[in-house]
């Protein structure tokens, strides 16, 4: 069984590109109006995930 010890872990090339490059390589836009959602979050300012309308489901980007 071959062990490998975190300061191995962390001195590797391929943990240190993943730990400095997912945060500024990825930009995630806002969803616009009647984008696809599952949480507010992810909807441009001014806009909800309305999950469901009128007891059908949704998962829309809309105004509230």
């Amino acid at each position: 069984m071959i062990t490998t010890s975190l300061v191995d872990r962390l001195a590797g090339n391929n943990l240190q590109q993943h730990m400095f490059a997912s945060q500024s390589t990825v930009a995630q836009e806002c969803g616009k109006l009647g984008a696809t959602c599952l949480f507010t979050f992810a909807c441009c300012d001014g806009l909800y995930c309305r999950l469901y309308h009128e007891w059908a489901p949704d998962g829309h980007c809309r105004v509230g």
